[in-house]
């Protein structure tokens, strides 16, 4: 068999050789899209039924023990081992909140916001006071109607309210929970433009003159007050009780108010 023969074969059985991958190359291809589509569904099965508990449990566990690091370099260049960097005690706080707000106020600090209430005041009370409560990702809001405890466009209280709010304050120092007081109005035809240029004064002067006699009637401590003046940028749609009301927002966390 001469060389010419040789290399007909060689290039033959390259030829076939070449064929065969590049027929078969498609299945590489598949196999990495099935094995990608698996861990797409597997992943979604994970994530589809989360344990918010043992999800926490492992968020602080990494805050805990994962702590702040210095340099891991020397101060001469050389390489610093980790367990020979400076640490600190502080904790690794996470820029992202991970958790609903609304899923972890507990039920407890609802059910003990509605216990005071019942143990202060009178069904009469509720009734005549109190338009509603909500339960919100921030705490509990109790809707108050400002016609019955405010003269009519005045910021000074009407004489039988004072009872009852005087009781809102001895409820405060039982809750001692920071608490945002908003003011809300309707409309402005019956109040002095020139006391209130507009809605925003008027209510944030009911609003401060409620805080200023809870401190100075029931020494209620200033630190869980604030008062809010919202105007008619919160209008709800229905009677004029329900946009002429204080918001009382006892909140569930600590916040900076």
């Amino acid at each position: 068999m001469n060389k010419n023969e040789l290399k007909t074969i060689e290039d033959e059985n390259l030829s076939h050789e070449e064929s065969l991958t590049t027929t078969d190359r498609w299945l590489v291809s598949y196999a990495d899209f099935i094995t990608l589509l698996f861990a797409l569904f597997v992943v979604l099965y994970a994530t589809s039924n989360r344990d918010q508990e043992k999800t926490k449990k492992l968020q602080e566990s990494i805050k805990k023990y994962l702590i702040k690091m210095g340099s891991s370099t020397g101060s001469n260049g050389s390489k610093v081992s980790v367990n020979q960097a400076p640490q600190f005690d502080s904790i690794l706080e996470s820029p992202i909140k991970n958790f609903n707000k609304e899923k972890n106020v507990r039920a407890d600090f609802f059910d003990e916001v509605e216990k005071v209430l019942d143990e202060s005041l009178t069904p009469q009370e509720r009734e005549k006071y109190i338009v509603d409560q909500e339960q919100e990702a921030i705490g509990m809001r109790i809707i108050l109607s400002s016609e019955s405890i405010y003269a009519q466009n005045s910021i000074k209280f009407n004489k039988q309210a004072v009872p009852f709010i005087k009781k809102l304050g001895a409820i405060i120092t039982k809750l001692q929970r920071k608490i945002m007081i908003e003011s809300h109005a309707y409309q402005m035809s019956h109040i002095s433009k020139m006391t209130f240029p507009s809605l925003w004064e008027f209510t944030s002067a009911r609003a401060s003159n409620m805080v200023r006699f809870l401190i100075q009637n029931k020494n209620t401590s200033p630190s869980l007050l604030a008062p809010v003046g919202l105007g008619d940028s919160r209008p709800i749609p229905g009677s004029q009780r329900q946009n002429e009301r204080i918001e009382l927002v006892v909140l569930a966390e600590d916040l900076l108010i």
